[in-house]
């Protein structure tokens, strides 16, 4: 058997290697932070684990020797005489046939040396435990003698001297006299990060890891792996939440970089790792693709686990206690006794119990159970198994009749008729799954209720999850009638667990939606949207029905209503968007309809929005087109409505007698106070070519 400390220390190399190859360069930090500690966890009670024979990579250690046989003994002695085999050593030893064994020197001193290496291990680990108790004792002594400010949950313990900035607990200690104002706030944000992310509770379980590691090299390089992701981790959280400009903080390092450390039970700013931390924070983030390699740390323990630890036979593990028990007693019990009084060999009778056991053996033996040997026979009597128990699975042809397989039956109340139930079935009978299914309380009739409805690839794992879910032969059946295709055994769980009935799913398959699918299912009812209500939009004459869309209007209360009138008023094809647009405005579709009936050029559904939220009347749109202004579009209309501008102006202005009047013109005119008349004043003395422009010019120099 390994020696517990080597197996951790194995381990720990392991996992070591393991993030070293894959994760040191991913920027999950937070996820590598939980695998780091995780490991260390695992290294240390993985070796107590036993792994079962079949699982282990190792052969089982033979721990329970047979009985002896049911004979007498073959050594037979006189009064006043030894043993022939007695004499026989006593006459080798007399003419020196036999000499000391050569090897008791080397055994001799591989147990000095092993015993050395035991004394050698406890000394280093009583020596770095003092260490770290010392490093503990130094720390509260100064976070509670040094000047300190408070600062929320935070103590900011004022140090003297050329000491790097660190923290333990909720203690920050620095020297502020040695840094700039916004270099000492950083250092100040670093270690805070560090205090509200619990740092310290990691560097103490690293320390302790060393304490009973120290020999371990790697254990060391482990620690320091576990002291850079919390950097990088901190690092992150600064740069991320706390908006502290990249440059200056790497700047801020390096200001820090001195080469006085701080304890290593602390988390301190100044490390020897700055490279690769700046290196870090301009790292692209990792991919969601690279999480394969933290599910791979789960089948690399496995094969851990079963490699090197030690096996256990799984199938006499109910019996090792009884096993033990009969090696000790097959002599006293099952055996003649034959003793020594006086110089006299004396044989006491046969007891009670070896007759019942051989009355058993000689029943079992009459099943033709010939997997059970005359040593499982001893154990299945003291156990209080009968013979007619064992008989009973003989007779309906159980195959996997052994030791393990008819105690664990007995001690689990498992029938014969039990098992054959399930075997006329035509399912797996092996030990685990009939244990599994009476576990669950599962009878043949249950399995037979799905077996009628015809349910496909029906297994023992799926007859389980059903029961497990409380799911019936019924409602699997009621989902089936649907005609849905997707029944596999997570969407019937999936639909149960939503309470989503056959009649919810077959509503929809009547009004003939296509894109039907579990996720479409399990969406419409969690969001309560009806087929009726579904029915509607599809006769609204909206063509991008899609699942993303129908959950939208539902969700914003879009009526099938509004949806069939915006589609009717001329608009093209409206969009989702437009839709749900129209109806957060509260844009009828009788306004869209009247102003794609006035004719105006470039009216598109952003600009009858905004023509809406102006308060622009159709009424007014169609003063202005009918003025016989030129070029109008919705922009011109939206600044024509601002200025306050009336059709009636804007016809007297065309009415006055200028000619190639814009928009621009109207509303510089507007703008000027200019009036129609005062236009016209003009034109009727016969001035010709009278420009909007000189009009206005007259009008400010009071002509």
């Amino acid at each position: 058997m390994m020696p517990y400390s080597l197996h951790v220390a194995l381990l720990l190399t392991a996992c070591w290697l393991f993030y070293k190859l894959l994760l040191q360069n991913e920027t999950y930090y937070h996820l590598n932070r939980v695998l780091l500690l995780a490991c260390i966890a695992l290294s240390f009670t993985l070796p107590l684990v036993p792994v079962p024979q079949q699982f282990s990579m190792r052969s089982v250690a033979k721990t329970i020797e047979a009985p002896a046989p049911l004979v007498e003994n073959p050594i037979q002695t006189k009064a006043g005489q030894a043993p022939v085999i007695a004499q026989q050593k006593i006459k080798n030893i007399k003419t020196g046939a036999i000499t000391a064994p050569a090897t008791t020197s080397s055994v001799f001193n591989l147990r000095s040396i092993v015993q050395w290496a035991f004394w050698l291990y406890w000394c280093g680990v009583i020596a770095f435990a003092a260490n770290f108790l010392l490093q503990i004792v130094v720390l509260i002594y100064q976070a509670y003698r040094k000047p300190a400010i408070r600062d929320g949950q935070f103590r900011i313990v004022e140090l003297d001297g050329d000491k790097a900035p660190c923290s333990f607990g909720n203690n920050i200690f620095i020297n502020p006299a040695k840094y700039d104002w916004e270099t000492y706030n950083q250092i100040l944000i670093h270690e805070k990060v560090h205090i509200q992310q619990g740092h310290s509770a990691d560097l103490i379980i690293a320390e302790l890891m060393l304490v009973l590691q120290w020999f371990n090299p790697f254990a060391w390089l482990y620690r320091k792996e576990m002291e850079s992701n919390m950097e990088f981790l901190t690092d992150d959280a600064v740069l991320q939440h706390h908006k502290v400009a990249a440059e200056d903080y790497q700047l801020s390092l390096l200001k820090v970089s001195v080469p006085n450390y701080a304890m290593r039970v602390t988390t301190n700013y100044n490390q020897s790792l700055l490279k690769r931390r700046i290196m870090m924070m301009n790292t692209k983030r990792s991919n969601i693709h690279s999480m394969w390699k933290y599910v791979m740390l789960a089948p690399f323990m496995a094969v851990m686990l079963c490699g090197f630890n030690e096996p256990v036979d799984t199938s006499i593990k109910p019996l090792v206690t009884a096993a033990r028990k009969v090696g000790s007693k097959i002599g006293a019990t099952l055996m003649p006794d034959t003793t020594k009084r006086a110089g006299r060999s004396t044989k006491t009778a046969t007891p009670a119990k070896q007759l019942a056991a051989q009355n058993v053996l000689l029943a079992v033996a009459n099943t033709q159970a010939k997997t059970l040997s005359a040593q499982d026979i001893y154990l299945l009597n003291d156990a209080g198994v009968s013979a007619e128990y064992v008989k009973s699975f003989v007779d309906i042809g159980y195959k996997d009749i052994s030791l393990a397989t008819i105690t664990g039956f007995d001690n689990a109340g498992i029938t014969a008729a039990y098992v054959k139930s399930f075997m006329d079935l035509g399912y797996d009978v092996r030990p685990s799954t009939i244990h599994a299914l009476e576990n669950a309380g599962i009878a043949a009739d249950y399995i037979k209720s799905f077996k009628d409805i015809k349910y496909p690839n029906l297994t023992i794992a799926t007859v389980l999850a059903f029961e497990n879910a409380g799911i019936s032969a019924d409602y699997v059946k009621s989902l089936m009638n649907t005609g849905f295709p997707d029944l596999t055994v997570a969407t019937v769980m999936a639909f149960e667990n939503a309470g989503i009935s056959a009649e919810f799913i077959k509503s929809f398959k009547d009004i003939g939606y296509k894109d039907l699918t579990v996720a479409t299912i399990m969406a419409f009812d969690n969001a309560g949207i009806s087929a009726d209500y579904v029915k509607g939009l599809q006769n609204s004459g909206f063509k991008d029905l899609t699942v993303a869309n129908i959950m939208a209007f539902d969700n914003s209360g879009v009526s099938a209503d509004l949806i069939k009138g915006l589609v009717n008023s001329g608009l093209k094809e409206p969009t989702a968007a437009t839709i749900l647009a129209f109806d957060n405005s509260g844009v009828s579709p009788d306004y869209v309809k009247a102003m794609m009936g006035v004719g105006i050029e470039g009216l598109t559904p952003s600009t009858i929005l905004a023509l809406d939220n102006a308060g622009v009347s159709v009424d007014y749109v169609k003063g202005v087109k009918n003025t016989g202004l030129k070029k109008i579009t919705p922009s011109i209309i939206l600044a024509l409505d601002n200025a306050g501008v009336s059709a009636d102006y804007i016809k007297g202005v065309i009415a006055a007698g200028l000619k190639d009047v814009t928009a621009n013109d109207i509303l510089a005119l507007d703008n000027a106070g200019v009036s129609a008349d005062y236009i016209k004043s003009f034109t009727k003395i016969g001035l010709k070519d009278v420009t909007p422009a000189a009009i206005i010019n007259n009008s400010k120099k009071g002509n």
